[in-house]
């Protein structure tokens, strides 16, 4: 069990290496904020580690780029809905 976990996590690490700035790109352009997009892609490394044994290792620069667009699309429909502290009636 521990060998596993110490190969998933050597695989997440090299995924994270290669991908991590095509990621953050995608985000950014979706969101227009650096400290969202790179939010946006800590939970994208996090899903992908949680989904790891179930994705095809082909296709995970792919998952990876449309999940962070999914992502980053969530971001701005929920962020509609917020109210700024500053409108907020006392």
């Amino acid at each position: 069990m521990v060998e596993s976990e110490d190969v998933k996590k050597a695989e997440i690490d090299r995924l994270y290496k290669e991908n991590v700035s095509k990621v953050y790109r995608t985000a950014l352009y979706y969101v227009e904020d650096h400290y969202v997009a790179e939010e946006i892609v800590q939970e994208v490394f996090l899903k992908l580690y949680d989904n790891l044994g179930d994705i095809c290792m082909e296709s995970v620069p792919a998952w990876l780029i449309t999940t962070a667009k999914n992502m980053a699309k969530n971001y701005l429909r929920d962020s509609k809905w917020e109210t700024p502290m500053e409108e907020v009636p006392e």
